[in-house]
């Protein structure tokens, strides 16, 4: 999806295979699943996919472990972060770079025009390129 000047794009770099769960699951949840794979970070979505907001490790260490919430308890939609960055499989790596780095993220989702979940590309998925 190289575009007409010749760039690389998001498209092109970004993993398709994502980690989700659904706004309906609790902390734990999303914790088990972070555990599991080893990430830090975990999309949620509803139920038709469409990108509601992120959990990080950051999320779970000031909302609920600060906040005295149990995990087991607490929704994730309600620790999540809202309003994500986003972009479409067209952006150029270039631009995908400035916006993780001015806006100090390691993960940028990457949403079809209908808002829904195509893929992320990662800081570490452009370096590869640089």
């Amino acid at each position: 999806m190289t575009n007409f000047s010749g760039e690389l794009t998001v498209g092109d770099l970004m993993q398709r295979y994502v980690l989700v769960i659904n706004k309906s699951a609790t902390v734990q949840d999303a914790v088990n699943e972070m555990k599991i794979l080893n990430v830090g970070s975990i999309l949620v979505v509803d139920d038709n996919r469409a990108l509601v907001g992120i959990f990080s490790e950051r999320d779970l260490l000031i909302r609920v472990v600060g906040a005295f919430r149990q995990p087991a308890d607490t929704p994730i939609s309600d620790v999540m972060t809202r309003n994500v960055r986003s972009v479409t499989p067209s952006v150029t790596a270039r631009d995908a770079l400035k916006i993780l780095l001015s806006g100090n993220f390691r993960h940028l989702p990457v949403i079809d025009g209908n808002g829904k979940l195509e893929g992320v590309v990662s800081l570490k998925d452009i370096g590869k390129i640089i």
